[in-house]
C-alpha cells in the first residue's frame, strides 16, 4: 500500500543472505561483494565486467577486471539494503498504525533518493531526481501518485546509467545535499496533510484530557480533538462548544491558535475542535446543502450532528446548550450549523467569516430564536465586510437577518473599545424573542485574523463563552 509493487518485488525478491553479502572464500581484508549479490541486486551499470578494447594487453584487462566492483558498487549495495529494510519495516508498523511510521517513511525516500543518486552523473538528472523525490516525500501517502513518479523518473534517468561514473568524494556531497534538502522540505511542509497531521503528543501538552476521536460518517472516518476539562464530574450536564477551524487548516491549528481548554476547565463545558474532509487536496467545511452550488460532497452537516449524538451517549451534556464558534471557512460553517442544524445549535460566534448563501431549495429557516455573536474587521480582504455578491452575505446584511429572525426591532446600543491604538465598535442589539441578543464587534482597520481584544477588561475568547452560555436552545437562560 505505501511503496511501489514492482521495485519492492525487485528488491524484496533479490534481498541477499549474510552469506551472499561477503566471500567466506577470502580473509577479511580482501572480502569482496559477493558476484551473486552484484548479478542480483545492482544495476547494470555495475554487474556489467569489462570488455576487450583493442590495444588493452591481456593482463592489463586482469587489472581491469579485478578492479571494476570499486567502492560505487559496495556503496550502492549498502543503500539497497537499508533501503528495503526501512521500506519493509514502514510497512509493518504502518499496518500496526505506529505513531512513528511518518519518521520511516521520510528514512525510506532519503535511501530511495540516495540510490537513484549513486547512478547519476548528469546535472540534469541529479537535480531531476531532487525535484522528484521531494514531490514524493510531500506526497507519502498518495501512492498512485508515487508510482507515476518513479515511473516517469526512470523513464527519463535510465539512459544515463551505463554513464555513472561517481567517486566517494562526489557521493559523500550527494548524501549532504539531499538528507539536508530532504529535512528542509519535510519540516516546511509536514502540516500539509492536515486531517492527517492530528497527533495523540497533542494531548501531552498540557494535560491528558486532550484527546483525538474517530467517528464513520457516510462511510467516512471523520477525526475530532476533544477536550474533556478537569472540573468534569459526570455529576451533572455540561455544555458542548465545537470550535470550527478555517479553510484549508486544521483543528490542531486551530487549537495552536483558540486554545479555550483553561476557560473550558474554569467554566465546566466540553471543548471539540472537529476538523474538516481532505477533499481535492484541501480541507474545507462544507457550508451549503445544496449539491448543484456546492464545490464539496463532504456532509459536514451530519458529522457535527454524529459528534453530538455520540458525545451525549458518552457524557453527560445538555443537549440545549451546544454552541458553535469559528474561523474564516469555520465561522460560515458556524452561520449554516445555526441555519441547518438549529434543532441541535444553541447560539454561534462566527469570527472573520461571512454567512454563506444557499440555494433556493436550502433557505436559512431556523426552528427558533437564536442569538448570534458576530465579529469582523473593516479591511478584511479573504472576507470582505461587505460580502461577496451571490455567494457570501455581508456582515450588515447577516446582522439584518438575524435581527428581524428574532424580532430585535429597536436600533442597537453602541460603544467605542479602545484597545492600544485599535478602535472596535460594538453593537447591541437587545430585546429580542426569548430574551436573544446579537451583538457585533466591528473592529476597525481589522484584517483576515482571529482578533485579540478586550471588553471591559475580559478577554477575546472568554468574550465568546460568556456571550454563547447566557443562551439555550428556548433563548436567553
Amino acid at each position: 500500500r505505501l511503496f511501489p509493487s514492482a521495485i519492492n518485488a525487485r528488491v524484496l525478491s533479490n534481498l541477499p543472505t549474510l552469506a551472499d553479502l561477503t566471500d567466506t572464500s577470502q580473509s577479511p581484508s580482501t572480502s569482496t561483494i559477493s558476484p551473486c549479490f552484484v548479478r542480483n541486486i545492482l544495476p547494470a551499470s555495475c554487474k556489467k565486467e569489462a570488455e576487450p578494447r583493442p590495444g588493452i594487453h591481456e593482463a592489463q584487462l586482469t587489472v581491469q577486471r579485478t578492479t571494476k566492483p570499486n567502492i560505487d558498487c559496495r556503496i550502492i549495495s549498502l543503500s539497497y539494503l537499508l533501503k528495503s529494510f526501512t521500506q519493509a519495516l514502514a510497512l509493518v508498523m504502518f499496518l500496526a498504525e505506529n505513531e512513528r511510521t511518518e519518521a520511516l517513511l521520510l528514512t525510506s525516500h532519503i535511501f530511495n533518493l540516495l540510490s537513484i543518486l549513486f547512478h547519476l552523473i548528469s546535472p540534469k538528472v541529479v537535480f531531476f531526481s531532487y525535484f522528484l523525490s521531494c514531490i514524493m516525500l510531500l506526497n507519502a501517502r498518495n501512492v498512485r501518485f508515487n508510482k507515476k513518479i518513479i515511473s516517469v523518473f526512470y523513464r527519463y534517468s535510465t539512459p544515463y546509467y551505463k554513464k555513472a561514473s561517481m567517486n566517494l568524494t562526489q557521493i559523500l556531497k550527494c548524501f549532504v545535499l539531499a538528507f539536508s534538502l530532504t529535512l528542509m522540505v519535510y519540516s516546511c511542509s509536514k502540516d500539509e496533510d492536515p486531517a492527517s497531521s492530528i497527533r495523540p503528543e497533542y494531548s501531552e501538552n498540557k494535560n491528558y484530557n486532550l484527546s483525538v476521536r474517530t467517528l464513520t460518517h457516510a462511510s467516512i472516518n471523520r477525526e475530532y480533538l476533544l477536550y474533556i476539562p478537569a472540573s468534569y464530574d459526570g455529576t451533572r450536564e455540561v455544555p458542548l462548544l465545537f470550535n470550527l477551524h478555517g479553510g484549508t487548516d486544521s483543528a490542531h491549528r486551530q487549537l495552536a491558535y483558540v486554545d479555550m481548554r483553561e476557560i473550558a476547565d474554569a467554566e465546566n463545558f466540553i471543548l471539540i475542535y472537529p476538523q474538516a474532509f481532505l477533499e481535492g487536496g484541501e480541507t474545507n467545511w462544507n457550508t451549503l446543502k445544496s449539491k448543484e452550488i456546492s464545490k464539496l460532497s463532504s456532509d459536514d452537516f451530519g458529522f457535527i450532528a454524529a459528534i453530538i449524538d455520540s458525545m451525549s451517549a458518552a457524557y453527560r451534556i445538555d443537549t440545549s446548550r451546544v454552541y458553535a464558534t469559528g474561523y474564516s471557512n469555520g465561522a460560515g460553517m458556524s452561520y449554516a450549523l445555526a441555519c441547518q442544524l438549529s434543532n441541535k445549535i444553541a447560539a454561534v460566534a462566527p469570527v472573520s467569516g461571512l454567512m454563506p448563501i444557499d440555494g433556493m431549495e436550502y433557505p436559512c429557516a431556523p426552528t427558533h430564536p437564536t442569538s448570534m455573536l458576530i465579529i469582523n474587521g473593516t479591511a478584511d480582504i479573504s472576507r470582505p465586510y461587505d460580502g461577496i455578491n451571490g455567494y457570501l452575505l455581508g456582515v450588515e446584511e447577516a446582522i439584518s437577518f438575524w435581527t428581524e429572525h428574532n424580532g430585535l426591532d429597536n436600533p442597537p446600543t453602541s460603544a467605542i473599545l479602545d484597545n492600544g491604538g485599535l478602535t472596535v465598535n460594538r453593537y447591541d442589539y437587545l430585546g429580542g424573542e426569548n430574551g436573544t441578543e446579537v451583538r457585533h464587534y466591528r473592529i476597525n482597520g481589522g484584517g483576515h485574523v482571529w482578533f485579540d481584544f478586550s471588553d471591559g477588561g475580559v478577554e477575546h475568547n472568554q468574550i465568546i463563552w460568556n456571550f454563547l452560555s447566557r443562551f439555550d436552545l428556548n433563548g436567553a437562560r
